[in-house]
């Protein structure tokens, strides 16, 4: 049950919550609208950090009243260390290569504006009369308002359902050929561009994951909340379908059919204690089992891209082992891409680098386009990057069941939005992520440019930011390694002291 907001004591700290939260909120808003292409985002990452620091008070208060060991935040460590790998990398060291300087202030915002926007969703929630919902009303419309901008000139620009009337059509742009069903427009900055489907469509993907929530909800209990959750998830899907995006609308299905799972298991959990001892006692066994799988599976992925490929045996698998021995398959490429930075030939055979190994490619004169981010920060930030976003996959998996599970985060129906729309910007950036998205980049010298480069990494994306800020409002202590709480109760009712159990 969700808890009821307590007001500030005087007026001097209800003013300063009102200013900072409100700038808070627009400032995400403002991130997943992309306002300002990517050179905005410089500006917003200042400000999303700036403003962190004014609201850490009330994230230290809340921690400091659950009282929990400071050892549980140790897991922490490694995520910081991604974090900043995922910023500094020889790869981008190299991409400016006119001014290691530009490089390395490049990469400190990048980090700065991660961590800023993480502990923005901390002190948010943190303010005591705060409610989930006006964040996520500030999320969804930020990304409301650009796809319903983007879809309506799509519209104009190339009509319904052009993906499939317009399907293997070309045309010619600088003697170049484009094909129409693979690309779409997109609001980029302050103009339009052509730019690739894949990367056009992830904040209607991302509108339209936050519907699964509605699993969780009922139209009956709270009219008004479901029927505007509906009506933003309803325009991601439209976004999605006008075009048709195949391939983002199987992924949807996926992301609904988690959010209905998880919402059944939820209430399952809840009206019946004998299977409340059975899930907790089998989601352990396949949390690790999954990590297991992963481990095995890309132990099988670089011995096999180290004995090359000719003797692929991932090749000799039927069916899809075409996709190991074509050039324009998806596994050659992959594999291609992980042998030059891990394991180049030279003159004197195979060898591996490991200085490319451990932290990127030395070199930026060439692209490799899979459409993994995971696998993508191999030749751009090193395995080291790669090992650590394993882990903070799996580390975030357990702390958003933490999430789901602890009360005195809110309401399920609203936590069930935050991690559906975590799990749908997770899984469209592990299959559609494209980095070199548009189709006819121009005006990138120009003093008001969107774009210092023609290459947008997803960890320097919007969408990057927007992802850690989810994961920060889905941050919590487990409830059984906390101690005791204080309780403030509304109408001066006495405090009461809530012995929560340890269990070490």
């Amino acid at each position: 049950m969700e808890e009821k907001p307590v007001a500030p004591k005087n007026n001097s700290e209800s003013r300063y919550d009102s200013v900072i939260a409100f700038l808070a909120l627009e400032a995400i808003a403002l991130v997943c609208f992309g306002f300002a292409g990517t050179n905005g985002l410089i500006f917003l990452r200042a400000i999303g950090l700036c403003l962190s620091l004014f609201l850490f008070p009330f994230a230290q208060r809340m921690f400091a009243k659950q009282k929990a060991n400071k050892k549980l935040y140790y897991p922490l460590i490694p995520v910081g260390v991604t974090m900043l790998l995922l910023c500094f990398s020889l790869f981008w060291f190299r991409l400016y290569g006119s001014s290691w300087f530009t490089a390395f202030f490049d990469g400190l915002l990048v980090f700065l504006g991660l961590s800023g926007f993480f502990l923005l969703a901390l002190g948010l929630k943190s303010i005591p009369w705060m409610k989930l919902e006006y964040i996520l009303l500030a999320v969804l419309a930020g990304l409301a308002l650009m796809v319903f901008i983007t879809m309506f000139y799509s519209v104009i620009r190339y009509g319904l359902f052009y993906a499939y009337r317009f399907k293997s059509m070309v045309y010619y742009y600088d003697g170049v050929v484009f094909h129409i069903d693979s690309e779409a427009k997109f609001l980029d900055g302050f103009k339009f561009r052509e730019v690739s489907l894949d990367f056009a469509k992830w904040g209607g993907f991302a509108l339209a994951s936050s519907g699964a929530g509605i699993f969780a909800n009922s139209i009956r209990k709270n009219r008004r909340d479901f029927l505007i959750l509906a009506a933003f998830a309803l325009l991601g899907i439209i976004d999605l379908a006008i075009v048709p995006f195949i391939k983002g609308l199987i992924l949807l299905a996926i992301v609904y059919i988690f959010g209905a799972v998880i919402a059944y298991l939820m209430k399952l959990k809840q009206t019946s204690q004998r299977w409340r001892e059975r899930l907790d006692k089998i989601m352990p066994i396949v949390f690790y089992a999954l990590i297991g799988v992963v481990v095995l599976g890309l132990l099988v992925l670089f011995i096999d891209v180290y004995l090359g490929h000719d003797k692929s045996f991932l090749a000799k698998i039927p069916k899809i082992g075409n996709q190991f021995v074509s050039e324009s398959g998806i596994g050659y490429k992959l594999e291609e891409m992980i042998s030059q930075t891990m394991f180049p030939v030279s003159s004197t055979g195979r060898r591996f680098d490991f200085l490319t190994a451990m932290f990127g490619m030395g070199s930026a004169n060439r692209y490799y386009g899979t459409s993994f981010f995971e696998f993508n920060l191999i030749w751009e930030n090193g395995l080291l990057a790669f090992v650590g976003v394993v882990y903070c996959i799996f580390y975030f998996m357990k702390k958003i069941r933490v999430y789901l599970h602890d009360d005195t985060q809110g309401s399920l129906d609203k936590k069930l939005v935050i991690a559906m729309m975590i799990l749908g910007i997770f899984l469209y950036f592990s299959f559609c992520s494209d980095e070199m998205p548009l189709r006819h980049p121009e005006g990138l010298q120009e003093p008001f440019s969107n774009h210092s480069t023609t290459l947008l990494a997803f960890p320097r994306s919007n969408a990057f930011i927007l992802l850690f800020f989810l994961l920060g409002l889905a941050f919590s202590v487990d409830p059984k390694y906390r101690g005791p709480v204080e309780e403030v109760k509304p109408e001066g009712e006495a405090t009461e002291v809530r012995e929560a159990a340890l269990d070490e």
